[in-house]
């Protein structure tokens, strides 16, 4: 191979490993999957990608945990967090994390997340995503909070619950019950205003009971 260095100096160079021939071979074809590939087998090249991997994957998710991000793990409400579905995440980290989503699902042996059998490699993807993002930034708690949820209805202690938001899968007990709270008070909103509907509609028909009765009195 001939290279041309700055000064305009060349230098001739021909003792390659077979790993290195390839790399160079396909980077002239621009065959950059294949390139891609060989560089994480080249025993030189593969120890200096973890860097940059870090770098990148840094890259992403510190743009994704933005509070500004209008990421679904930032939702607050009882309605938002009750819409909240892994799947919707996950679509979302495919988006967003792309470097991310390749070594999760890589380590959990996942190709594809669409077929039958990924159902609980759904669940694995989605809790180990929201707990990395929520360590990021302590607003990403949407799954948290559905998770302190669950083991709040299940009857898990407080102490329990406090366990769980230390390894970063929930929320704290008093987080846990102060969320129940505005639920309930939700649900109450819509009762009343269902309530509030129902008597409109009696009230309505009084009327019209009346104007009835007042038209048969008249005739």
């Amino acid at each position: 191979m001939l290279v041309l260095n700055p000064n305009q100096c060349t230098e001739t160079k021909s003792n390659f490993s077979d790993e290195s021939k390839s790399l160079i071979l396909n980077i002239v074809r621009k065959k950059w999957q294949t390139v891609a590939n060989t560089a994480f087998r080249h025993p030189e090249v593969k120890s200096k990608l973890l860097e940059p991997l870090r770098h990148a994957v840094n890259a992403e998710f510190k743009e994704y945990c933005k509070d500004t991000s209008k990421s679904i793990l930032l939702a607050k409400s009882p309605k938002e967090i009750a819409e909240f579905t892994n799947e919707k995440f996950l679509e979302e980290v495919h988006l967003a994390c792309p470097y991310w989503e390749a070594a999760v699902k890589g380590a959990s042996g996942v190709e594809n997340l669409s077929s039958s059998e990924s159902g609980s490699k759904i669940n694995a993807l989605a809790l180990c995503s929201a707990a990395v993002a929520r360590a990021r930034n302590q607003k990403m708690s949407a799954l948290a909070y559905r998770l302190s949820t669950i083991l709040f209805h299940s009857g898990a202690k407080s102490v329990d619950i406090d366990r769980m938001s230390k390894l970063g899968v929930s929320m704290s007990a008093e987080s846990t019950v102060e969320f129940q709270r505005k639920m309930g008070e939700n649900c109450k909103s819509k009762l009343l205003t269902w309530k509030a509907k129902i008597e409109r509609v009696k009230h309505s028909i009084l009327f019209l009971e009346n104007v009835m009765e007042n038209q048969a009195g008249e005739g």
